[in-house]
């Protein structure tokens, strides 16, 4: 038998939720970074769309930040 304390499962959720916000911020801004970097090389345009995407990219990530909060806020068990 294993030891388990009392609402282990909410505390790995809350964890699990919070990496993988960790995950998705840094995710965007390296993705949006990626095709930024790829689009200045084949137009000849850098730095301008490099750092339009990344502009967005962190952009996105706070909204999904946000989106986040909104689901934990309204989440009516934690």
């Amino acid at each position: 038998m294993v030891f388990r304390p009392k609402g282990s499962k909410e505390t790995f959720s809350a964890l699990g939720m919070v990496g993988g916000f960790g995950f998705m911020m840094g995710g965007t801004t390296v993705a949006a970074y990626l095709i930024g970097s790829f689009l200045d090389n084949r137009f000849d345009t850098s730095p301008w769309l490099l750092i339009t995407f990344l502009i967005m990219g962190i952009i996105a990530g706070f909204m999904e930040f946000f989106q986040f909060l909104k689901k934990i806020i309204n989440k009516k068990d934690i």
